[in-house]
């Protein structure tokens, strides 16, 4: 779930009350007859990868998701596909970010496997034969 509000009327006028999703649980907020609450869906974030492998599409967005692990999830590189020319673009605060990965370092472990931020493009370059 999204937000989740409770609305009621009460003497004193209109009254909103939000409830934390992830305390949900804990949450001791009674309910009164009238009240209507909304639970809005929580929205999905996306990463895309694109270029040199089997299926460019997005992805969902998951906490901890690398660029090798999304790589994996496109099907992996094609055959024309480079593991030294892959970026990823970024735009944090309307800038726009180029981070070069090198996905043979990552699996040979020269170099850390790079966590993807929601929205994140990764991008697969051909490599020259």
């Amino acid at each position: 779930a999204g937000d989740i509000t409770i609305h009621r009327t009460t003497p004193k006028g209109p009254e909103i009350i939000t409830v934390d999703a992830t305390k949900l649980l804990s949450d001791t907020t009674p309910l009164q007859s009238g009240d209507v609450i909304l639970v809005r869906p929580k929205e999905i974030s996306q990463v895309f990868v694109s270029g040199e492998v089997v299926a460019g599409k997005p992805l969902t967005h998951t906490s901890g998701l690398t660029v090798s692990e999304a790589i994996l999830m496109a099907g992996g590189l094609t055959r024309f596909g480079s593991k030294s020319k892959i970026t990823i673009r970024r735009s944090t605060d309307g800038k726009e970010e180029l981070i070069r990965v090198n996905l043979a370092d990552i699996e040979k472990g020269k170099t850390k496997d790079v966590p993807l931020m929601p929205n994140d493009h990764v991008i697969v370059g051909r490599r020259i034969f």
